[in-house]
């Protein structure tokens, strides 16, 4: 796309240039020359200068660049640009805020597996011998309340989209997340916030990766008013950024929850994930990173998963054999003072320090129970021993890679270990469901 840039606050310093993106490599721009203000700084410090914001007019079009990296400087400048926002100029960084975001998700159409069709009666009929086929649609566009706070409101939509040939017709129900901000928030925020929660969510019930495959962005002051409703129409502003998608094909039996199982409480539940989002973000961020991380060595998909169990237990369980904080330090105080009578320095306050850790459970005992918890719940189906069995392996090489004590590796069983980790990921997942839904009774 070729256009005419130039930096915010110098808009008399205009150079052409080509903005290039792709969802693989994001957005690119190679300015046919450089901007005055950055050649001098070349000239004097010999320095690529990197920019917040780079404005342009593309076939008539508002692009603002944002996060503009100064990679390349030979006769031309050439930026490798993180966020692309088209039909709107941002002309400072605190500016890019909007009041509403659109996203669609990789596999979205895999969740929603009864959100209301467009498609109401499909079949064919014979008349005077001829075939016809007789499809009935619902033309309306079709918007479903999933949860509601005091700074967003998070619905779900779908539309019908209609594109005719001559040859062909092709209709196709497109659905997609809006999020209704009560107050404008910033696009970064938006992005760590409330987007990236969402994405886990999906991944999390599809077991799969999830990408953004659009985003689409309003603002208030961005509208024109319709000539014979008078309604305001806010226009789009759409954003591009790299996302290099590697979509995984769904697989049925590994789905853990869809669309159906929760419509019925889908503020609840949402509640409940974005809630669970800021309280165990660490574990939510171990098991994504292991199911987006397809590449990573074994070892560090166990330990991660090995992690995400006992974080997880830590912040959700009572980790203590007694449950007198008094009572133990009684016993703390006795066995401390043994070891003081007994037991000569330079060790003394090393022992006496390990005593603390002796009212806590142990992994393996935190592993035990929490598969006694899900077990209770009906979402993991293992016998005592077999519960017994997963926490003994996952303890002792847990241990086993933290600490490299008599690790053989010649006799270490990775097609075992893989299996482990399969089922470690399954548990961690298990968890989370759990916690999305346990507040709803059922």
């Amino acid at each position: 796309m070729k256009g005419t840039w130039w930096l915010p606050t110098k808009e008399e310093d205009k150079v052409s240039g080509i903005l290039q993106f792709n969802s693989s490599d994001g957005g690119s721009l190679e300015l046919i020359g450089s901007f005055q203000y950055e050649t001098k700084i070349l000239n004097s410090q010999n320095a690529l200068v990197n920019h917040d914001i780079i404005l342009g007019l593309v076939g008539g079009r508002k692009v603002t660049c944002y996060k503009c990296l100064h990679i390349e400087q030979s006769d031309n400048a050439t930026f490798k640009v993180l966020f692309i926002f088209d039909g709107y100029h941002f002309f400072e960084e605190e500016d890019i805020c909007f009041d509403e975001i659109l996203v669609s998700y990789s596999n979205l159409d895999y969740w929603l597996s009864e959100f209301p069709s467009f498609f109401n009666d499909f079949f064919r009929k014979n008349n005077d011998g001829k075939a016809s086929i007789s499809l009935n649609c619902d033309l309306e566009r079709k918007k479903e309340k999933l949860y509601e706070s005091s700074e967003l409101t998070l619905s779900l939509i779908s539309k019908l989209l209609i594109k005719p040939s001559t040859r062909s017709l092709l209709l196709k129900q497109d659905s997609y997340f809006e999020f209704a901000l009560n107050e404008a928030v910033h696009f970064n925020y938006l992005m760590e916030g409330v987007l990236f929660d969402l994405r886990n969510f999906l991944s999390l019930a599809l077991d799969i990766p999830v990408y953004p495959i659009s985003i689409t962005g309003k603002k208030k002051n961005h509208k024109i008013t319709h000539f014979e409703t008078k309604k305001d129409i806010y226009l789009d502003i759409k954003v591009f950024y790299e996302t290099n998608p590697t979509l995984e094909k769904v697989k049925d039996s590994n789905i853990l929850f869809t669309y159906k199982d929760l419509k019925d409480k889908s503020n609840l539940c949402f509640s409940s994930w974005f809630r669970i989002s800021k309280e165990l973000k660490p574990i939510i961020n171990l098991y994504c990173g292991n199911l987006y991380s397809s590449e990573m060595y074994l070892e560090f998909k166990f330990l991660g998963l090995a992690q995400a169990i006992e974080s997880y237990h830590r912040k959700c369980f009572r980790g203590t054999y007694l449950e007198s904080a008094e009572e133990f330090q009684e016993i703390y105080f006795i066995l401390s003072e043994s070891i003081r009578q007994n037991v000569e320095e330079p060790v003394t306050n090393t022992f006496i320090n390990k005593l603390g850790y002796l009212n806590q459970h142990t992994f393996k005992k935190r592993i035990r129970t929490i598969l006694s918890c899900l077990n209770d719940k009906d979402l993991l189906k293992w016998k005592s021993k077999e519960r017994d069995s997963f926490a003994q392996y996952i303890g002792n090489h847990r241990d086993t890679f933290t600490h490299y004590e008599n690790i053989d590796y010649t006799s270490l069983n990775y097609h075992e270990l893989s299996d482990y980790v399969d089922e470690m990921k399954k548990v961690v997942a298990m968890c989370l469901v759990y916690e999305i839904f346990k507040d709803d009774g059922s």
